[in-house]
C-alpha cells in the first residue's frame, strides 16, 4: 500500500530558503578578550605619587627595592593574577596589617577617600609608574 502525500509549491522552496539564510548569516561576534589580558586603567600617576608622599607610603616602600615594606613592584607582581587584588589592597590600605610581608606593621590610613585608596591600588598594581 503506497502513501500519497500532498506537498505544495511553497513548501518545497521554504527549506532552502531557510538554509540560504542560515548561510548568509552573520559571523558570531568575537568573545571579550579574558580579564588578564585587558590593559590596566588609566591613571593619574602625578596624583598617586603626591598621595604616596602625602601618605608616608614611600617612607617604607620603593618602586622597585625593598625597604620596610615590599617594593610596589613586588606586591604587582604577587597579586598579578588576583582579579580582587584592586580591592584587598585598597582594605590593606584602609585597615592596615601585618604578616602578609613580614611582621612589620604596615599603618591604616582609615580617613583615607575610597577614591583615593582605589587611586594608589591601581598605582601600586601598575608596579608604581613614575611620571614625567
Amino acid at each position: 500500500m503506497s502513501v500519497v502525500r500532498r506537498v505544495s509549491i511553497a513548501s518545497m522552496f521554504a527549506a532552502p530558503l531557510f538554509v540560504s539564510f542560515a548561510a548568509n548569516a552573520a559571523p558570531a561576534a568575537k568573545p571579550a578578550p579574558p580579564a588578564a589580558a585587558t590593559k590596566p586603567p588609566a591613571i593619574d600617576v602625578a596624583r598617586a605619587e603626591n598621595l604616596a608622599r602625602a601618605n608616608a607610603c614611600v617612607s617604607c616602600h620603593a618602586a622597585s627595592r625593598r625597604l620596610v615594606g615590599p617594593s610596589y613592584e613586588d606586591v604587582a607582581a604577587r597579586y598579578k593574577t588576583d582579579p580582587a587584588a584592586e580591592t584587598k589592597l585598597m582594605d590593606k590600605i584602609k585597615k592596615g596589617g601585618s604578616g602578609v610581608w613580614g611582621v612589620i606593621p604596615m599603618p591604616a590610613h582609615p580617613r583615607m577617600a575610597d577614591a583615593d585608596s582605589r587611586l594608589l591600588a591601581q598605582w601600586v598594581l601598575q608596579g608604581a609608574p613614575a611620571s614625567h
